[in-house]
């Protein structure tokens, strides 16, 4: 299923990072999960990153095409995938074993008398007010997302006509 507006683009030019960015989500409705706008920013960076580093093969508008009628993610860039804190297997750690000699016993000090606990104190505020205040929050919260939404897409603008400009 070719749109009608690609079949008059040469198969063989190299894609565009319109057409990664469009790639990487598509990889990440596939690979499945929460977070797919998450997962579609790293699939997009993989993707540039194969471009960038395989300029003799890069990933072209028939590669593309192929990509976007296929079920599967190719394994190539599944693979490359990396969660944060996730720990090389073969990375170990080692342990400095230092020897002491043994100190003298420690003369007891006064000792404090232990502070209690607080105690959890249960809200004055009724439920309209708490009601009102989360929603409050949750407005807060959604303008920020936008706005970090609308920087992104800027940013993402930017970078396309820095690597453009470089290209040239």
């Amino acid at each position: 299923m070719v749109n009608e507006t690609y079949a008059n683009v040469p198969g063989n030019k190299v894609a565009t990072y319109k057409q990664l960015k469009a790639l990487g989500f598509k990889f990440a409705n596939l690979h499945g999960g929460s977070n797919t706008y998450g997962m579609s920013k790293v699939f997009t960076a993989i993707l540039v990153k194969y471009q960038n580093e395989n300029p003799k093969t890069p990933i072209t508008h028939t590669d593309v095409q192929n990509f976007f009628e296929a079920k599967e993610i190719p394994a190539k860039f599944v693979k490359q995938i990396k969660v944060k804190g996730q720990a090389s297997k073969s990375s170990k750690k080692t342990v400095k074993v230092v020897k002491t000699e043994p100190k003298a016993p420690k003369t007891p000090k006064e000792s404090k008398p232990t502070e209690t606990p607080k105690e959890s104190v249960a809200s004055t505020q009724s439920v309209e007010d708490f009601k009102n205040s989360l929603n409050s929050l949750k407005t807060r919260i959604t303008d920020v997302e936008k706005r970090q939404a609308t920087l992104e897409t800027k940013f993402d603008l930017l970078w396309a006509f820095v690597q453009e400009e470089l290209g040239k």
